[in-house]
């Protein structure tokens, strides 16, 4: 009987350090996720940092756009009133040419 209980005994030995064997891979298995993890969400929070910028450097961009719109559009109109002077002008002086003859 004591020798049933001796190997009763080894055997709960064996398992008992197979179960921290696996523990300790687990541990280890644990330890590699979280460092994955952590690269992980630091990759993610630069990337959220940098489509923020992107999006204010979009967003500028945008803004840019519509002031040179906005500038062309005013340059144009410039250009149509002076077409219309030039062309008063023009009326004027064939007037006087006219005139003179």
């Amino acid at each position: 009987e004591i020798n049933s209980l001796k190997t009763d005994m080894r055997h709960l030995q064996e398992d008992l350090e197979g179960e921290r064997a696996t523990i300790l891979d687990l541990q280890s298995s644990l330890s590699r996720e979280q460092g994955m993890y952590t690269q992980l969400q630091t990759e993610y929070d630069s990337l959220s940092n940098l489509e923020m910028h992107l999006k204010k450097e979009l967003e500028s961009a945008r803004s840019k756009e519509k002031n040179i719109v906005m500038e062309l559009q005013e340059a144009q109109c410039k250009i149509a009133v002076l077409e219309v002077q030039l062309g008063d002008e023009s009326v004027q002086s064939l007037s006087k040419m006219n005139e003179l003859r």
